[in-house]
């Protein structure tokens, strides 16, 4: 289960506290997406919308796929480079339900993590890039990431007709976070 800490609370140093809201972060607002597609026809977010990916299912099975290349990086494990969809379904209530679970298991993980965690230098060598960086710089790209494609989830969804997406921006998870957990 996940700690949310509040300001009464905070006994760790800022950068722990803010990383640790951020994965938290990106667990809610993931889970908030999600549930707001469950109430939509599977079919209509099986179409194809042109957007950086063709569609939302498309662009929540790239959220599933990045987030668990991430957090193979984050845990400093040297995971599978092949970023197919490795839970492959045939309903699309799959991938939704799989980035809720790792959203959980990250922020989950993140929590675990003290200042000399988040700090320690993760090297990464893909078929991309070489980096050596901090983990919270990692952990920071990949909620971001996430953000950036939520947003374009919602811009697909307005091409669909649907003007109900939720709110999940960071300050509405603030505003929110003592309900959450």
């Amino acid at each position: 289960m996940i700690t949310v800490r509040t300001k009464s609370s905070i006994k760790e140093s800022p950068l722990a506290d803010l990383i640790k809201n951020y994965s938290h972060y990106n667990y809610w607002a993931n889970l908030t997406l999600v549930d707001w597609l469950k109430t939509k026809p599977s079919d209509e977010l099986q179409k194809t919308i042109p957007s950086s990916f063709a569609g939302i299912e498309m662009t929540v099975k790239h959220l599933c796929q990045t987030q668990e290349f991430w957090f193979d990086v984050i845990r400093d494990e040297s995971g599978d480079e092949d970023t197919d969809f490795k839970k492959e379904t045939t309903e699309f209530l799959g991938p939704l339900e799989l980035l809720v679970e790792n959203s959980l298991a990250i922020s989950n993980f993140v929590e675990q993590l003290d200042q000399d965690g988040l700090v320690k230098k993760i090297h990464i060598k893909s078929p991309w890039f070489e980096s050596n960086e901090s983990r919270y710089e990692f952990i920071m790209h990949m909620v971001n990431h996430s953000t950036y494609h939520r947003g374009q989830i919602t811009s697909i969804g307005r091409r669909l007709g649907y003007t109900d997406a939720p709110m999940t921006d960071y300050n509405f998870y603030l505003l929110h976070r003592t309900n959450v957990f």
